[in-house]
């Protein structure tokens, strides 16, 4: 995954696909996104506005998940392969759900 030119469209479409997480020491983890949401265009201080689009990301992973936040390498058989810092943000009726944030300025 190439983050210096990742948009909220490389992960839309991917809605309900599944990744691989991974953490030292842990063995590798499924996680499905379940959420993409705009978090709009952020002004630069100059008055003009961010050239991307900023986002947020949520995955869920299985309830007994317990590792706290950290940069985990996330891997999707068509985005590649990367590094995602994710936080743990409560479980749901499924599992635990983990968000990433991409803020652009």
């Amino acid at each position: 995954m190439v983050f210096e030119a990742i948009t909220i469209s490389d992960f839309a479409i991917r809605k309900g696909d599944r990744f691989m997480l991974s953490a030292p020491g842990r063995a590798s983890e499924e996680a499905e996104l379940i959420s993409v949401d705009t978090l709009g265009f952020n002004v630069k201080p100059d008055g003009s506005r961010a050239g991307r689009e900023s986002f947020s990301l949520v995955f869920r992973v299985n309830k007994t998940w317990s590792l706290p936040q950290q940069t985990f390498g996330i891997s999707h058989p068509i985005l590649g392969t990367g590094e995602m810092f994710l936080v743990p943000i409560g479980p749901d009726a499924e599992g635990m759900r983990l968000e990433a944030i991409f803020n652009f300025v």
